[in-house]
């Protein structure tokens, strides 16, 4: 499982529709679905019911949603951290001798 997995998850949960969540990510919708396949497999859990054009989370598939959300939001938190505008840190200036 990685982080584009995890994002692919809470896309479609949140869409509900694999070719909505394509959309929102800028992939084909087969690539969502061998994504989301595959994590099922990896998982060996079901997390989405196929009904018609629509899928429905499963209860393993919230739960994951859930960490997955929380996985994304510390994710988030620590790219914002390290590129913070404030400048940190011992600064040196080299010269040569002339």
């Amino acid at each position: 499982m990685d982080i584009q997995d995890l994002k692919t998850l809470v896309a479609v949960v949140e869409h509900g529709s694999i070719t909505l969540a394509a959309s929102e990510l800028n992939r084909v919708p087969s690539g969502l679905t061998t994504r989301i396949l595959q994590l099922e497999e990896s998982l060996g859990v079901q997390l989405f019911l196929r009904q018609k054009k629509r899928l429905v989370v499963t209860p393993k598939g919230q739960i994951l949603c859930n960490y997955a959300n929380q996985v994304l939001r510390i994710l988030e938190e620590a790219e914002r951290c390290m590129r913070g505008t404030e400048p940190s840190g011992r600064f040196r200036i080299g010269t040569m001798d002339s």
